[in-house]
């Protein structure tokens, strides 16, 4: 079997917790140097960043039964607004993220919950936030990654 050059040659006893093993430990070290340009730090040992904590009342709007394109759009403002706190909670799957939502909520992450009516209420809220819009082609559905790419 041909080696690269600098490598040892090692038989672990189970390859693949090895090679498990490997990665965690690669992506680890990895994690710990990192931090990202809006503050968000890779701590050791955590392999995920941590955000800053979310605002102590959240804006919370069910968008479980809205269109594809508003989803898209709620979505995207939530991203854009919650960069520097969490202050958006958007309920895509109203019985996952309610979960989510109150398991926050009895450990004291966050506390009262803002119910938003609509869309369009919690665009009108955080309009200063966002600097403008981008548009996609629905008859060209690969624009919309394009579209993400330059909003973000």
């Amino acid at each position: 079997m041909m080696q690269a050059p600098g490598f040892a040659r090692c038989t672990p006893p189970n390859g693949r917790k090895a090679v498990a093993m490997f990665v965690v430990l690669a992506m680890s070290s990895w994690a710990w140097a990192a931090t990202a340009d809006n503050g968000v730090v890779f701590p050791t040992p955590n392999l995920f960043p941590r955000n800053r904590p979310p605002a102590k009342s959240l804006q919370v709007l069910d968008i479980s039964d809205a269109s594809a394109e508003v989803k898209l759009a709620m979505t995207s403002l939530q991203g854009i607004v919650n960069r520097g706190i969490p202050r958006i909670y958007l309920l895509r799957a109203r019985d996952t993220d309610r979960f989510w939502l109150d398991a926050m909520q009895s450990a004291s992450d966050t506390g009262v919950e803002t119910p938003v009516e609509s869309p369009r209420e919690l665009l009108d809220r955080y309009r200063g936030e966002v600097a403008g819009g981008v548009v996609y082609d629905p008859e060209f559905p690969a624009s919309i990654n394009i579209a993400r790419r330059l909003g973000s």
